[in-house]
C-alpha cells in the first residue's frame, strides 16, 4: 500500500489474540475473532481505498480483470458464478472496461455468453497493478524471517480450508 498508513503485522496480530484468549471457546467469541481479524486485513491490505493500488481501478474492477486474465475467454457467467458479482454490476463493469478498451467481448446472441478477453491495454493496466501488489506484499513480509513467513503461509492455510470448508457444507 503506498498511502503512507502504518502497516500492521499479521503475526503480531494472531500472537496478540492468542495472547487475549488463548482458547475461543464460544461461536460469538469466534465471530469476534473473526470479524476483528476482517477490519484488520480490510485495513492493511486498503481494502476500502477508492483507487485500488493507485491504479484508479477498485478493488472489484481489479479482482474481475484478473479473473478475466486467469480464464481468458471467459463468458460474464463464469466471472459472476466465480465472484458471486450481482449480474447488472458486473454487466455494468464490463461495458465500462470496453469502453476504456480494457476487454473485448466475442459477439454472440447472449451477453452473458460471449467470451471476454483482456486487449494489450488491458494486460498493461492489470500487469502494472499485479507488479505493485506483489511490491507491496513482499514490503509488508519483508521483516519476517523464513520461520515467520512459513507460520504465516500455514495460518493463511489453515484460515482458507476452514472458512472454506464452511462455506462449502452450507
Amino acid at each position: 500500500m503506498s498511502s503512507g498508513q502504518p502497516r500492521f503485522d499479521l503475526v503480531d496480530f494472531g500472537n496478540y489474540i492468542s495472547q487475549v484468549n488463548p482458547v475461543i471457546r464460544t461461536t460469538t467469541e469466534a465471530i469476534e475473532a473473526l470479524r476483528a481479524f476482517n477490519r484488520f486485513h480490510t485495513q492493511f491490505f486498503g481494502v476500502l481505498e477508492a483507487s485500488f493500488m493507485g491504479s484508479g481501478l477498485s478493488l472489484a474492477e481489479a479482482r474481475v480483470l484478473f479473473e478475466i486474465a486467469r480464464c481468458q475467454p471467459v463468458p460474464a457467467s463464469g466471472i459472476q458464478a466465480e465472484l458471486g458479482l450481482d449480474a447488472g454490476y458486473l454487466s455494468r463493469m464490463i461495458r465500462r472496461f470496453e469502453a476504456s478498451e480494457l476487454v473485448y467481448r466475442d459477439r454472440g446472441v447472449d451477453a452473458r455468453q460471449r467470451p471476454i478477453s483482456l486487449t494489450v491495454k488491458g494486460r498493461d493496466v492489470l500487469g502494472a497493478v499485479d507488479s505493485e501488489v506483489q511490491q507491496d506484499v513482499a514490503a509488508s513480509i519483508a521483516h519476517l524471517d523464513s520461520l515467520d513467513r512459513a507460520a504465516l503461509v500455514e495460518a493463511l492455510q489453515t484460515v482458507t480450508a476452514l472458512l472454506s470448508r464452511g462455506k462449502a457444507e452450507r
